[in-house]
């Protein structure tokens, strides 16, 4: 049902994945050495990442501070810091609150200069 969004860890090679579940929920899978966790985010605020990627691809070189983005019912969380030497810290917090609820926080290292393709990739993604 259209492209998959996926960011990679630099360092481990871990992923979080985003696919499309329905017209208007998303599959969300966490893959690391030793964890896999899924849940399924029924409201998206797909401007609010537009436009943060969009902000992050323009400040690639570095910022100061933490720049947050989270889905409507706070199931996916994701926080992003620049350590200013060549490395974004992609904070991840994915839960899940049906059943046996649980919660998972990890973080990711991306390359400061694969910003611009993430933020193109999430507008692909949800211009699907």
């Amino acid at each position: 049902m259209g492209p998959n969004l996926v960011l990679v860890d630099a360092q481990s090679g871990g992923t979080l994945q985003l696919s499309w579940a329905a017209a208007s929920s998303v599959q969300v899978v966490l893959r690391l050495e030793a964890l896999h966790a899924s849940t399924v985010l029924r409201a998206v605020d797909d401007v609010g990442l537009r436009e943060l990627m969009d902000e992050l691809a323009t400040h690639w070189q570095g910022w100061r501070g933490a720049r947050e983005w989270a889905s409507l019912e706070d199931d996916l969380r994701l926080r992003f810091t620049h350590d200013g030497a060549g490395l974004v810290n992609v904070g991840v917090t994915l839960r899940r609150f049906e059943g046996e609820a649980w919660e998972v926080k990890t973080s990711f290292g991306v390359l400061p200069a694969s910003l611009e393709r993430l933020a193109q990739d999430v507008r692909t993604f949800f211009d699907v």
